[in-house]
C-alpha cells in the first residue's frame, strides 16, 4: 500500500532493508521489519531515510516502507 510521505516524515521498515556490497563488506542491514526511520528526502517513490536504530541513511522504494503510527 503507497502513503505520500514528506521530509521528517516517521516511516517504518515494511521488510528488512539492505545493501549488497556495503563498503566491501557484503550485506548490511539498514533497518529490520518495524524499525523507525526519518525521511531526508522524497525523490517520487524514493525515499531517502535514515534508520533509528542503525543511524544510517539509505535511499528506499516507497514499497519497502510504510508509515508510522508515531506521526
Amino acid at each position: 500500500m503507497h502513503f505520500n510521505a514528506n521530509k521528517g516524515d516517521r516511516v517504518c521498515a515494511a521488510s528488512m532493508i539492505t545493501e549488497e556490497n556495503f563498503m566491501g563488506r557484503g550485506r548490511h542491514v539498514h533497518a529490520r521489519q518495524g524499525d523507525l526511520g526519518v525521511v531526508q528526502k522524497v525523490d517520487g517513490e524514493w525515499l531517502t531515510v535514515t534508520w533509528v536504530l542503525t543511524g544510517t541513511t539509505y535511499d528506499s522504494h516507497i514499497s519497502d516502507l510504510q508509515a508510522s503510527q508515531a506521526n
